[in-house]
């Protein structure tokens, strides 16, 4: 199964707050279920787009090129 926005947004309010934690509070979920999410997103896109660490969450060097792409075009749909 795809992705889908709710993931997606989830995806860059991790990136913005720098962890899962913060991401999932911002989008009005539970931890469990936002990492369960963005796992999910890893799995259907075969990539890992999250760089996880003691502090928090980052993008990958290549994935950052693309961060404000995926940004603009997520801003656009709302």
């Amino acid at each position: 199964m795809s992705p889908d926005l709710n993931e997606f947004r989830l995806f860059v309010h991790a990136i913005e707050s720098g962890g899962i934690t913060k991401g999932a509070e911002t989008s009005h979920l539970a931890l469990s279920l936002a990492n369960a999410r963005i796992c999910g997103m890893e799995d259907a896109l075969k990539v890992e787009p999250l760089m996880r660490g003691r502090h928090g969450v980052r993008l990958p060097v290549h994935m950052r090129a693309n961060q404000e792409t995926v940004e603009g075009r997520i801003i656009s749909i709302k």
